[in-house]
């Protein structure tokens, strides 16, 4: 697509690919037994990489639109489009989903000044926990050292750091995978 249409092609559809790309229902990495002419089949609802690569090309028609200055690498701008490029990050399934935010944030909006939203700088610092040096952030203010327990909510409520840097993962059902010593 020219990336002169990006923006006005993603705004009627915006509000749906958000949500088809959060999949906060976790669809995508479901399977159901289904009976086939007395055979049982597994049947994919969906597959997450067709949604990792979804976001790939959306971040990259978004990252062109950009450069273009079709759409003004602004505040309201990241405000606007948190719904497309934050949720999938907790979501990937494939190593390009990172790569492909890491690109968009270095080609947009690394070098920018920008007054951030709460929103968009709990997202941002998150990120920043969850992987240091994967982004840069200009003024956006970052605790040296996290003096509580912080846990990431948009990058999986799988990931926790801890003071002084550790890290561990959980999962909802069972205590800690990686439990801190005395």
């Amino acid at each position: 697509m020219p990336v002169e249409y990006v923006g006005a092609a993603l705004a009627p559809i915006k509000t749906g690919l958000a949500v088809w790309l959060a999949d906060e229902a976790r669809i995508a990495d479901e399977q159901f037994a289904a009976r086939v002419s007395g055979s049982i089949i597994l049947i994919s609802c969906a597959d997450g990489q067709q949604l990792d690569n979804l976001y790939i090309i959306l971040l990259s028609s978004l990252t062109g639109a950009i450069e273009a200055h079709h759409i003004q690498a602004t505040s309201e701008t990241l405000d606007d489009l948190i719904d497309i490029y934050a949720p999938r990050l907790s979501r990937a399934q494939s190593s390009a989903v990172p790569a492909a935010f890491k690109d968009f944030w270095q080609s947009c909006f690394q070098s920018a000044q920008l007054d951030y939203s709460d929103e968009v700088a709990d997202f941002l610092r998150d990120v920043l926990a969850a992987v240091p040096g994967m982004i840069h952030v200009s003024g956006l203010a970052v605790p040296d050292s996290w003096s509580e327990v912080s846990m990431s909510i948009r990058l999986g409520a799988e990931l926790m750091v801890l003071p002084g840097g550790q890290s561990c993962t959980i999962s909802p059902q069972s205590s800690l995978s990686n439990p801190i010593g005395p």
